[in-house]
């Protein structure tokens, strides 16, 4: 049972959700960003974040979702902004979509 004493609350079982910290990398730069949303972490882990928890206690499977999860093609739509913390500017990306790259679909977009 899950006590929230802030809220005054118990529940037996809640939803679980990632809140992924990944980074984006192209041929000019890279950069750090936030993956916020559970439909978007299940899309490029492979697996919804209660069935990653449950999974958790097997140090080789989840090392094995997640490096296929690495170098992987996507399309990403970014929010970014400028926050001051302690007087220095940081750059803040969230992912807002993510699309799967499908090369045959973007090459007949281009020509």
């Amino acid at each position: 049972m899950w006590f929230f004493p802030k809220c005054d609350i118990g529940v037996s079982d809640y939803d679980y959700r990632y809140l992924l910290k990944i980074g984006i990398q192209d041929h000019t730069s890279e950069l750090d960003s936030t993956v916020a949303f559970e439909d978007m972490g299940s899309t490029i882990l492979g697996n919804n974040a209660k069935e990653f928890y449950l999974l958790s206690s097997d140090p080789d499977l989840i090392k094995e979702i997640v490096s296929k999860a690495l170098w992987t093609d996507h399309i990403f739509t970014l929010s970014v902004k400028t926050e001051t913390f302690k007087g220095i500017p940081r750059l803040k990306c969230i992912i807002i979509k993510e699309e799967t790259l499908h090369f045959m679909t973007e090459c007949n977009n281009i020509l």
